[in-house]
């Protein structure tokens, strides 16, 4: 595959991303966090591969290291934060809870497609050549940095760039030992993991719509989005993917639509 492209796509949809969070409000904690996150997914991921052996990235990438691309650390600041809007939209009071799981969901999305397409491969089985440690792990993180973010006084973000790696690594180990090393760890097929993925689409689709406790998600913040979607489903149809996996894939765009429920209005301020 040629990355130059990849890379390029990534960051164009990166700084409309950026462009398009300002236009909707408050992106005051963007400024200030998106440095100190870059910073510990850089550290997390090269501990993680270092470490554990699960994963590693294509050699093709520009800014490689030999075990993490610098792009990947700007990427991870798009992941956290975005979710971060996205939660606070639902429940402005248990927001980091949603915030785990949307970033384990788009993880979900993101690892199949990336692993069918060559930007990284892993060593341990799992639904389309992915473990389930290997999703989750995105969550942890995120989770992580955002709590930390949240927790830490201003003039003390930066400690997040150590503390969201090793909280990452505590729950990975806890989590691996505690239940995914023994269960698991088996490969289910393409056609049951489609299944899962619309059984699962439908599920939080309906409690979007249909839970009142939940807020609609602002267009706005939905927004940034859309275009990242696109260039996973264009990776798709570049690399042949199989027809499980376009079904797969495609369940995951009910949610969101269910989420906006349409909604158009423009400013908001999450800070």
């Amino acid at each position: 595959m040629d990355m130059v492209w990849v890379e390029a796509a990534c960051l164009g949809i990166l700084a409309l991303g950026l462009v398009l969070r300002a236009r909707a409000g408050d992106s005051a904690v963007w400024r200030s966090a998106a440095l100190p996150i870059a910073c510990a997914a850089l550290l997390a991921e090269d501990s993680c591969i270092r470490a554990y052996g699960f994963y590693d990235y294509a050699p093709a990438w520009h800014g490689f290291d030999g075990t993490v691309p610098w792009l990947v650390g700007v990427i991870w600041v798009f992941v956290v934060l975005s979710a971060r809007d996205i939660a606070r939209a639902l429940s402005p009071q248990r927001w980091l809870p949603i915030a785990f799981l949307v970033i384990a969901y788009d993880a979900a999305l993101i690892e199949p497609i990336a692993t069918h397409c060559g930007l990284w491969r892993w060593h341990e089985a799992g639904p389309f050549a992915v473990p389930w440690i290997g999703m989750l792990g995105w969550a942890l993180f995120g989770a992580s940095a955002l709590f930390f973010l949240e927790k830490l006084p201003k003039r003390r973000t930066w400690l997040l760039v150590l503390a969201a790696p090793l909280a990452t690594h505590g729950l990975l180990l806890a989590c691996w030992w505690g239940l995914l090393r023994w269960v698991g760890r088996g490969q289910p097929s393409a056609e049951t993991m489609a299944a899962v993925g619309l059984a699962l689409a439908l599920a939080l689709g309906a409690i979007l719509w249909r839970f009142k406790g939940i807020g609609r998600v602002p267009l706005a913040l939905v927004a940034p989005r859309i275009a990242p979607a696109l260039f996973f489903f264009g990776l798709l149809a570049l690399h042949s993917a199989p027809l499980p996996l376009w079904a797969y894939a495609g369940t995951f765009a009910l949610p969101w639509l269910l989420a906006t429920r349409w909604q158009t209005s423009g400013q908001v301020s999450l800070a």
